[in-house]
C-alpha cells in the first residue's frame, strides 16, 4: 500500500502550514500566504497540487493578481484529521481540544 498522496504533503515544506492558515481565515488571498506564511519560491506549485489534490478551492475575483482561497469539504476533513492527530501526539483525545 503507498502513500504517495500523504507524501506529496508532508514532504513539501508549509504545506499543512498553508492549509491550516486558510482553515483559520476564510476568505484569505493568495498574497496572504505569502505575507503570514511563506515566501518560498515553490509557494504557487504548493497551493497548485492542493487544488489538484480537492483539498482547496482557488477563486479568481474581478480584482486585478486577486485570488482567494478557501478549504474545500474534503480539505476540512484532511485538517480536522491533521487536528485530530495532533490531539493525540499531544495525549489528548481528538474531543479535547
Amino acid at each position: 500500500m503507498g502513500f504517495e498522496n500523504i507524501d506529496r504533503i508532508f514532504s513539501s515544506a508549509n504545506t499543512v502550514e498553508i492549509l491550516f492558515y486558510i482553515a483559520n481565515t476564510p476568505m484569505c488571498k493568495k498574497s496572504d500566504i505569502y505575507q503570514y506564511v511563506t515566501r518560498n519560491a515553490h509557494t504557487a506549485d504548493r497551493i497548485g497540487r492542493m487544488a489538484d489534490m480537492g483539498l482547496i478551492d482557488i477563486e479568481t475575483t474581478s480584482r486585478p493578481n486577486t485570488v482567494i482561497l478557501s478549504l474545500t469539504k474534503k480539505g476540512m476533513q484532511f485538517t480536522n484529521h491533521l487536528l485530530a492527530a495532533e490531539s493525540v501526539l499531544r495525549g489528548r483525545g481528538p474531543d479535547d481540544r
